[in-house]
């Protein structure tokens, strides 16, 4: 164990804000500087006023795995980035569903979950994936509500944001597979996001939506 690593934290990060061109800088903590009480909240705190934003987790393996960790990255985000809007864009729905790469189906299940809840006529946001990025985590605060498809991954992370972005939440347990759960999934979003029964019980959408297939 090497103490005092934060003097190399803090070179580290102003050397990468330096040289690498991102949108957003993540300071992840492993065991040894947690173990040995490094100040990574003290060192991340002295970049607040740099031109792109630095945000930390504490994400130690031994206060959990990688669902605790996959938690407490969207905590950071809504700590430390996030700021309520005074806007609501009516219809713009983010949606919270696999953790990246743990199933390794995760992409095609987000552009599925991201087409059944375009033929709702709402507006999916989705921050994780090809092409997504700063600009989809900006949108975050002024959506109508969050989907929050699992068991119970994220749950802690929806209860968050509505008590300090104000952003209600609909947490639906299950992966929607097949015809039954596809039409049971449409339904129970189109009553909370309060789409007309016609529109959510058309026949266009039953013939579209018979299968959610796993790419």
């Amino acid at each position: 164990m090497v103490f005092g690593g934060v003097k190399k934290l803090e070179s580290t990060i102003r050397h990468s804000l330096e040289v690498i061109d991102a949108d957003l800088y993540v300071v992840l903590t492993g065991c040894i500087p947690e173990i040995v009480g490094d100040n990574t909240e003290e060192v991340v705190s002295g970049f607040k006023d740099e031109e792109k934003p630095v945000i930390y987790a504490l994400t130690a393996g031994f206060k959990g795995n990688n669902y605790k960790g996959h938690e407490q990255v969207i905590d950071a985000l809504t700590d430390q980035y996030l700021e309520p809007s005074k806007i609501r864009i009516k219809g713009l729905v983010n949606i919270w569903a696999d953790v990246p790469y743990q199933d390794e189906f995760w992409h095609g299940n987000y552009k599925e979950l991201e087409r059944l809840v375009k033929k709702l006529g709402l507006t999916p946001n989705i921050i994780f994936g090809y092409n997504r990025g700063i600009e989809n985590i900006k949108k975050i605060p002024a959506a109508e509500f969050n989907l929050l498809i699992s068991p119970w991954v994220g749950l802690t992370n929806m209860k968050k944001m509505e008590q300090k972005l104000g952003i209600p939440y609909l947490h639906y347990p299950t992966l929607p597979i097949g015809a039954f759960e596809t039409s049971k999934f449409l339904r129970e979003i189109g009553t909370y996001a309060g789409v007309p029964e016609e529109k959510v019980g058309s026949g266009y959408i039953r013939g579209r939506v018979v299968l959610l297939l796993l790419h």
